[in-house]
């Protein structure tokens, strides 16, 4: 993302009408810059983690420096926790990639970014933290909200995308100079309440290393830590 995106407006979300003005302008913005005709929102509540360094901003827990790249240098890492998932009965979903979807809504980690349509469910997000934190843990720094453009879109029951997934995750077979690259916006999929609530969606990454969406599709919007509690 930008130096430019990134100090835009750090000193003037102070309410919810002043965070609408500003995603009706990143929206102009981003139509103007990349003919874009299609946009959701993904809403972030830390900017900078407890050492004050910065997170990087849209990135899939799966690619996160945690404990969970240790694990993911094993090949069949994904796939095994998707098959504990449909063995345990905690999807019943028929497809992979669905079954990844369900997954990510339960903690697990995923290549599968969630996002919403509606810019209000993401700006929650930004101002709330995960649900097992207390409700004010992180009013001490700064949230986000980002906005994304993109001219495609697909479902998750797209045979295509289906396949995409199935060759990334089951079958192991990318080119991951090239999968790397590949970032999809698939629409809201009627799978769980929690998904319904959020009118949401997911963003699937492509490959075995994270590459960030580019950063002309992308704007983001500080939520100052001053403002979140309001």
């Amino acid at each position: 993302i930008s130096k430019r995106n990134l100090e835009s407006n750090t000193e003037k979300i102070e309410s919810v009408s002043d965070f609408l003005k500003e995603i009706s302008d990143s929206l102009s913005d981003l139509k103007e810059e990349t003919n874009g005709k299609l946009f959701c929102y993904r809403g972030e509540d830390r900017v900078k983690g407890e050492n004050k360094s910065h997170f990087t901003p849209a990135m899939p827990n799966i690619f996160r420096p945690t404990i969970f790249n240790e694990y993911c240098k094993y090949i069949w890492f994904e796939k095994n926790i998707l098959d504990e998932i449909k063995s345990n009965n905690l999807s019943n979903s028929k497809s992979y990639l669905e079954t990844a979807m369900d997954a990510q809504h339960g903690g697990f980690p995923s290549r599968l970014l969630d996002v919403s349509f509606n810019s209000l469910v993401a700006l929650f997000f930004a101002v709330t933290p995960y649900y097992k934190c207390r409700i004010d843990e992180h009013d001490d720094t700064d949230g986000r909200v980002i906005v994304f453009a993109t001219d495609k879109m697909s479902t998750s029951n797209t045979q295509s995308i289906i396949n995409i997934f199935d060759d990334l995750v089951v079958k192991k077979r990318y080119n991951s100079a090239l999968d790397c690259y590949f970032h999809m916006l698939i629409d809201f999929v009627d799978l769980n309440n929690r998904i319904k609530a959020q009118q949401g969606g997911f963003i699937l990454f492509g490959g075995n290393q994270f590459v960030p969406i580019p950063e002309n599709k992308m704007k983001e919007i500080i939520i100052p830590s001053y403002s979140k509690k309001k």
